[in-house]
């Protein structure tokens, strides 16, 4: 029997069987032409996007009926419906199936134990030059919300590097990262969590130097003479830092000679003449320091300015380093107005968080109210009409509106306190960080009829706070059958789609936006912002909006990356490489973020914060590309 199957006619007939295995999944798979549909090319136009109707989604017709406002028709042999399925022999048996696979990069990833929400191989196939030399290229701290949000569970996360064999050198990039983002509470925890017995040269001057910005200078300075006494083992760029906290810590003492063997030395180890060596030599020379407008000022460098008697501090905001803005909010010998003026400017750059500025407005305003001797009053008058010592436009002015807003108990009363404060935050620019201090104020109220006009000013409010759910039930105070009725706000039920990642019917919600395109309400930038967020998400767009978008030409403005940055973004992507995804996000969409970005550069962000298991955050980076210019009624 053996020797009978080894024969060469029973051999082509086991070749025969063993290739049909191959070759009948592989052509019931082709059988299936909606699992074969050509992708959009984000390389070209919304109008040249293959158009191969999907009749499973509720925005296309049956078959042989044309698409609403339309001259489309598909051809003939690409229309398709519920009858025009495979036949039944290519669904069922065993014997037809295309076999499954399962790529390494389709599993899901081992979450870690610390509670960042992250992977437990944060930093795979990341190595300390490369991570020092993608931090270089990109702006921190990142001015998207939700990019920041990320980045900061990032560079906190309890996890060190598994591909760097230099793992205190990786550390020693990842404290000073935090440290330039403002997030120095963080990096004293962290460097608290992994704190050794004898640390090197370049984490003791990291360590002096958040002493500092906790405000104790004697722990600081009990460290100088060991850094010293290494600084050819630092970075260039650390050992000056290094010399510059020394020279403060010889002026605490009066010693001004000092001050300028200090200011040789910096200027030795290639510290940049600024508002540091300024005030050295001020200290060594009896003057005043004389300082640019708008100049970098550090954290070490307003130290040596207030020994050097400088007083301007208004003056230095402009070019305050994050971490400076974020020591001067909670500096007590800084004044209210220092305090308010530094907390506005760190919340622009996404420095401190909403929860910080409101503490500090609170603060503010409750002294002001103190010294005035003010009491609440309505939304019409308020704090500040009543408080002669108090100019609208100022920072204590929009203290005192956000302490009327917050606690106010009459809800009509309340909702115009609330939108007064938002309106004059939006002047300030401070627009979103405004929004989301007004979070748990308006998640403490009832939606009810008689305050339906706060309605689109409470959806703004959660979704910038990031709660799509309560945002839902602001929205159902509207009537939601006819998304073409006058004065309705169900384009806003996209936008909460988009945002929720828990949503259950995504891509149910876009019917107002076709309603809205076809009206000519979205401006062509916008059109094409829509589509290229929903199509990065991975939703049926409706044709009409395709069309609309694909009269004009895709906007060719916005931020671009260096070529190969997206395409190293992809792979990084796909292997789930997460630190890297991120940091490439960073660098692909620019220093504005989602709203200043690139179509392409957008696109391709969102889908790489999917694709990488991101799926929350490439959500919320798609509903802040559209939210700046999403159509409003009361705040528009």
């Amino acid at each position: 029997m053996h020797s009978s199957l080894a024969g060469p006619k029973n051999l082509s007939v086991l070749t025969l069987i063993a290739l049909s295995a191959f070759v009948l999944p592989a052509q019931a798979q082709e059988g299936w032409p909606w699992q074969n549909e050509p992708r959009y090319d984000r390389q070209r136009a919304p109008a040249e996007r293959p158009t191969v109707p999907d009749y499973d989604t509720p925005y296309m017709k049956p078959t042989g009926t044309e698409p609403p406002n339309s001259g489309w028709q598909a051809p003939a042999e690409t229309q398709r419906g519920p009858s025009q399925r495979p036949p039944a022999s290519y669904q069922e048996g065993p014997a037809f199936r295309p076999p499954v696979t399962v790529e390494s990069s389709d599993l899901a990833p081992v979450m870690a134990g610390d509670g960042s929400g992250l992977p437990y191989e944060l930093w795979n196939g990341l190595d300390s030059a490369t991570f020092e030399k993608l931090l270089a290229d990109i702006e921190i701290p990142p001015r998207s919300n939700a990019l920041h949000g990320l980045w900061r569970r990032l560079m906190t996360a309890e996890i060190r590097a598994t591909g760097a064999g230099d793992g205190e050198r990786f550390e020693a990039i990842r404290l000073e990262a935090l440290y330039r983002s403002g997030l120095t509470a963080d990096m004293q925890r962290l460097m608290q969590s992994s704190a050794t017995s004898t640390p090197s040269p370049a984490i003791s001057v990291l360590l002096a130097r958040a002493a500092i910005a906790d405000g104790n200078d004697d722990e600081a300075c009990s460290q100088t003479q060991g850094f010293l006494r290494d600084l050819g083992r630092m970075p260039r760029m650390l050992a000056g830092e290094a010399v510059m906290i020394s020279g403060y810590c010889v002026t605490r003492s009066g010693n001004s000679s000092a001050a300028g063997v200090a200011a040789g030395f910096a200027r030795e180890q290639g510290v940049e003449e600024g508002a540091g060596l300024a005030a050295l030599d001020a200290i060594a020379h009896g003057g005043k320091p004389k300082l640019k407008s708008g100049h970098p000022v550090s954290l070490i460098d307003y130290k040596l300015l207030a020994k050097a008697g400088y007083t301007d501090i208004s003056g230095l905001l402009p070019g305050a380093s994050p971490a400076l803005l974020v020591a001067l909010t909670r500096d007590p010998q800084a004044s209210s107005d220092v305090h308010l003026s530094a907390g506005e400017a760190a919340a622009r750059l996404n420095a401190i968080t909403a929860e910080e500025l409101s503490a500090i407005y609170r603060r503010a305003a409750m002294s002001a109210a103190t010294t005035a001797q003010a009491t609440p009053q309505a939304a019409g008058g308020g704090f500040g009409s009543q408080n002669p010592h108090v100019a609208a436009g100022t920072p204590a002015y929009r203290a005192i509106l956000f302490l009327q807003a917050e606690t106010e108990q009459t809800p009509f009363r309340k909702v115009r306190a609330i939108r007064t404060y938002l309106d004059e935050a939006r002047r300030a620019n401070l627009y979103i960080p405004a929004l989301q201090t007004m979070g748990p104020a308006v998640q403490s109220m009832r939606p009810v009829p008689e305050i339906s006009w706060f309605s689109e000013t409470a959806i703004e409010v959660l979704l910038a706070s990031n709660e799509p759910q309560v945002a839902r039930s602001w929205l159902n105070l509207s009537d939601p059958a006819d998304p073409r009725a006058a004065g309705q706000l169900n384009h806003w039920r996209a936008l909460i789609d988009i945002s929720d990642v828990n949503g259950a019917r995504h891509g149910q919600s876009l019917a107002a936006l076709e309603h809205l395109a076809l009206r000519g309400v979205f401006v062509p930038d916008q059109l094409h912002r829509i589509a290229t967020v929903l199509d990065a998400l991975d939703y049926q767009i409706p044709i009409p909006l395709w069309e609309a978008a694909s009269r004009t030409p895709q906007p060719s403005t916005g931020h671009l990356p260096e070529t190969g940055v997206l395409s190293r973004l992809q792979n990084a992507a796909k292997a789930k490489e997460f630190g890297r995804t991120v940091l490439l996000t960073m660098n692909a969409l620019g220093p504005k973020g989602a709203e200043g970005a690139h179509m392409i550069a957008l696109g391709d962000a969102i889908r790489a914060l999917k694709s990488a298991g991101l799926e929350a955050e490439a959500r919320r980076l798609g509903f802040e590309a559209l939210f700046p210019a999403w159509p409003r009624q009361v705040s528009g």
